[in-house]
């Protein structure tokens, strides 16, 4: 009898993580499955570390050409009714496969389900409470929403092996958010798509965090605006969007690239395309209160980055690239400085940070007394003042 569940494992140069990944796999409750791994022609002991384990998977070497195409190849050497994808560094939840199973043999309308992952570090560690890929919406926004932004995970997903087969599976010429383009593709060709709240999986966040390789930074744009472009053709005209939404999706993918570019030191990549998002859209781009909550928000995400300098450093740095009527106001730099050192208080406090983040909080409010009134902000400050009380 064929398996019920495919897990499909790309992996390239995965020797570090790859044994958690496959003994989650082994560890789950529900036991009718075959592990399906890909290597893309890794170049270091990824195959010496998964001897001990071939008997209980299916090993399948290939010529280095991307996840998608690895993917694909799991697909095409699966014979399980439902699919999961699981990265090599990534790791599943003992119920994940019982868990979904359930749901899709209880209902057989729905093609594809998407749960909840929690992130954790390269030593395990939990980084914070923040879910990813616990957005709902109801089925007339998710296209929508899903141009905007990715809102599944794909070691949080379980679908239906016929219903990948019809759609044609990942597209080879997308290597940076092939799953975003898969998503979309389900959506917009009428696939049922249901969110299930309780966590799965767990993603790991490596020494670059969610900075890209910086030879990659200009690539993974283009591909995800060629994943926009081909779902604005493929969407039915009574389905469509304004083309003021478009170029609010479009300038949405320019500019926050533009701050990771910026955040690389490619500055001329990063003002080309701020400038790009600010021309599609203005009322965004060039609103000093938007901005600077953006660039806070940014600025604070790239901590996770090994390499990266204090995130405040950067936002004093990245001034001088913005338009003149924004770079030299006063007011908007003094906000913008404000809300970073904010930002990077919530950081500090949500991961357990050794450094307390009342210096932050400090700075913060004596660059902008306002935030005096965000209920957040004070419960912060007093919880992080227990330590100065009951030492």
């Amino acid at each position: 009898m064929p398996p019920k569940v495919s897990v499909i494992m790309p992996v390239y140069n995965g020797e570090r993580f790859i044994r958690h990944a496959v003994e989650s796999v082994f560890s789950q409750t529900y036991q009718d499955w075959e592990l399906i791994v890909v290597d893309d022609g890794s170049t270091d002991n990824t195959v010496l570390v998964l001897e001990p384990y071939m008997d209980r998977l299916k090993y399948i070497w290939q010529h280095n050409q991307e996840r998608s195409v690895a993917r694909n190849n799991g697909v095409n050497n699966s014979r399980g009714d439902y699919l999961v994808f699981l990265d090599s560094d990534d790791v599943l939840l003992p119920p994940k496969l019982e868990y979904q199973v359930d749901y899709l043999e209880e209902n057989s309308n729905v093609d594809l389900v998407y749960s909840p992952c929690k992130k954790i570090d390269i030593y395990n560690n939990l980084i914070s409470d923040q879910l990813l890929g616990d957005s709902e919406y109801p089925q007339s926004e998710q296209i929508k929403q899903m141009i905007l932004g990715n809102y599944i995970a794909i070691q949080g997903v379980m679908m239906r092996s016929d219903s990948l087969c019809e759609i044609g599976g990942f597209e080879p010429d997308i290597s940076c958010a092939e799953d975003r383009s898969l998503w979309l593709r389900f959506l917009i060709g009428g696939y049922v798509v249901v969110h299930l709240p309780q966590v799965v999986a767990y993603y790991r966040l490596h020494e670059r965090g969610n900075l890209p390789h910086p030879q990659a930074a200009e690539s993974n744009l283009q591909d995800t605006l060629k994943i926009l472009n081909r779902a604005k053709n493929n969407l039915h005209d009574e389905l469509n969007f304004s083309e003021i939404f478009w170029n609010h999706a479009i300038a949405k993918q320019c500019g926050y690239f533009s701050m990771k570019q910026f955040a690389l030191n490619q500055v001329d990549l990063g003002v080309r395309n701020y400038f790009r998002a600010a021309g599609l859209d203005p009322q965004r781009w060039l609103d000093p209160d938007w901005l600077a909550n953006v660039i806070a928000q940014q600025a604070v995400s790239f901590s996770e980055c090994r390499d990266y300098a204090d995130p405040v450093e950067f936002v004093k740095g990245l001034f001088q690239y913005l338009p003149q009527e924004l770079g030299s106001n006063r007011e908007f730099r003094r906000k913008t400085l404000a809300h970073t050192y904010i930002a990077y208080a919530f950081y500090k406090f949500n991961r357990k940070h050794p450094i307390n983040p009342l210096k932050n909080i400090f700075k913060g409010v004596w660059l902008d007394p306002t935030w005096l009134r965000n209920k957040g902000v004070i419960s912060i400050a007093l919880k992080s003042l227990d330590p100065f009380f009951f030492a």
